[in-house]
């Protein structure tokens, strides 16, 4: 179950909630580093997901929209929307979803599997993860400097508790979020991930789907993939080149047909 997804959500609704305190008009107008959005935009998204995961687990979301084309048209229908209503927003989904994620950490629903549009099906005590990692990396990538626009916050730093679900979210997606993803995976690779979130993860193209297995041999892999697990939430959602932050050893071109090709969210 995912105890330690609960926990990095909670982490990371603390961090935003405690930004969305100290920002100025200003600061909230500005153009964030997620294309299209300012601050106030990020936040609203934040809202937002909460709402359309509510309506995924209950099985009422209904959209022919993939999960990137839906975020875009209810922040925009938030637009007009002033820093207090967004703050207001946020507070209320979260309070109305906790619960429910907390009961779903038990059996027998724990299992069930929720359709979150084209990212695929999950059972619903990840979803959780799906939070941490949502909120981290906007949070950290998007809002804040040195990639986004905002200075002078403190924020807490990177650690077990926000990384570990966030990675966990994106490790589960590999084989899921990108049709034709397998094809891009010729032979075996190790994703080793250091620091906080870290460990090390065998990634095999499989019969049929991609399996990612944790501490698997490393004997089985053409390559090794190194990378600091807070990085990783960058550069495997495309927001940084993975070039830049990652360390390829053994088979370099195996290791970049399936990088160039990886974009999760």
């Amino acid at each position: 179950m995912s105890y330690p997804g609960m926990a990095g959500m909670r982490a990371t609704l603390g961090d935003v909630s405690g930004l969305i305190g100290a920002l100025d008009d200003g600061e909230w107008a500005m153009p964030s580093a997620a294309a299209g959005w300012t601050v106030k935009d990020v936040f609203a998204h934040f809202g937002d997901l909460l709402g359309i995961l509510a309506s995924a687990i209950a099985g009422t979301l209904d959209t022919d929209l993939g999960i990137e084309r839906l975020n875009d048209a209810h922040v925009a229908a938030k637009s007009l929307w002033s820093p207090g209503q967004v703050s207001d927003d946020l507070e209320r989904q979260a309070a109305a979803l906790l619960p429910v994620l907390e009961s779903l950490q038990e059996e027998p629903n724990a299992s069930t599997e929720a359709q979150l549009l084209d990212l695929g099906s999950y059972p619903v005590h990840a979803i959780p993860d799906m939070f941490s990692f949502d909120f981290y990396t906007h949070l950290r990538w998007d809002v804040l400097a040195p990639r986004g626009p905002l200075t002078g916050h403190d924020v807490a730093a990177p650690d077990e508790v926000r990384l570990k679900p966030a990675v966990g979210w994106l490790l589960a997606g590999i084989p899921k979020m990108q049709a034709g993803i397998r094809d891009s995976l010729a032979k075996p690779v190790t994703l080793a991930l250091t620091g906080p979130g870290g460990g090390a993860w065998l990634v095999d193209p499989g019969s049929e789907l991609i399996t990612v297995t944790a501490n698997g041999s490393e004997n089985d892999a053409a390559a090794r993939i190194e990378s600091a697990a807070h990085a990783f939430t960058a550069w495997a959602s495309t927001r940084l080149p993975w070039r830049d932050h990652v360390t390829v050893t053994g088979d370099g071109s195996v290791a970049a047909t399936f990088l160039d090709a990886l974009n999760l969210v």
